[in-house]
């Protein structure tokens, strides 16, 4: 435990220097709403896209994650599960052009996929327990470019975060206003244009917050580090409902 402990205490400050209880700590089940993975087809644009919705415990509203994920392998699904325990309902969703997905993957067609989702937790907030207020888009890699470009188009989405964000992702400061945005950069180039949105907003988004994590592009080496930070500034932004 002490390497994870000493990572943790140099990516964040010290009064948040802790372990999340969500990392390590199955929440009592509730055994009349119980958290349960969903199958779920969503359409956009006519094609049908397949995916999980990760549905937490209870049934007051939960704030829920759209988890948008790139091209490559990763797709996250400790970070799912750990927001869950944490509360968070969380929608994962494969766009048009990956996972054998019919179409072209383009960060158009991402940022389709991405509204057809964010308005498809919106139609049916009532039947997942989703507190249509707190809809929280979360990108990594080519997703970040998609989830930046949900949040700035719509001004009703109160955050996001932005793991490993693309160079061409980068919008003007202005579309971002006041809300607060998390961003991870790695050793994989992402570093400039995130440190470059983050010094353009700071301003007038006092909230937002960038981690630069020594690792690679999937964050192989610290996904523990990854999850507790993205779980405890997101309790810093809304308190989710067991």
């Amino acid at each position: 435990m002490r390497p994870f402990v000493l990572a943790l205490a140099l990516l964040l400050p010290a009064a948040h220097a802790q372990i999340n209880s969500a990392l390590l700590v199955d929440p009592n089940p509730d055994l009349k709403f119980p958290a349960r993975n969903l199958d779920v087809t969503i359409p956009s644009h006519g094609t049908p896209l397949p995916g999980v919705f990760y549905l937490a415990e209870g049934n007051k509203p939960h704030p829920t994650v759209l988890l948008l994920n790139g091209l490559g392998s990763e797709q996250n699904g400790d970070l799912a599960q750990t927001l869950r325990r944490a509360g968070w309902n969380v929608l994962a969703v494969h766009s048009r052009g990956t996972a054998g997905v019919t179409g072209t993957y383009t960060p158009a067609t991402a940022t389709e996929d991405a509204e057809a989702e964010s308005a498809f937790v919106q139609t049916n907030a009532t039947t997942y327990f989703a507190d249509p207020k707190k809809v929280v888009p979360l990108g990594y890699s080519e997703g970040a470019t998609a989830a930046l470009a949900l949040f700035t188009q719509n001004a009703q989405i109160p955050a996001v975060v932005l793991i490993s964000l693309p160079t061409q992702g980068a919008p003007g400061a202005p579309k971002v206003a006041t809300r607060p945005v998390l961003l991870f950069s790695a050793e994989d180039g992402s570093a400039p244009q995130t440190e470059a949105l983050l010094l353009a907003i700071k301003p007038t988004s006092p909230h937002s917050l960038h981690m630069h994590m020594r690792t690679d592009h999937n964050y192989a080496t610290l996904r523990i580090a990854l999850q507790s930070i993205t779980v405890d500034w997101l309790a810093r932004q809304f308190r989710p409902e067991h």
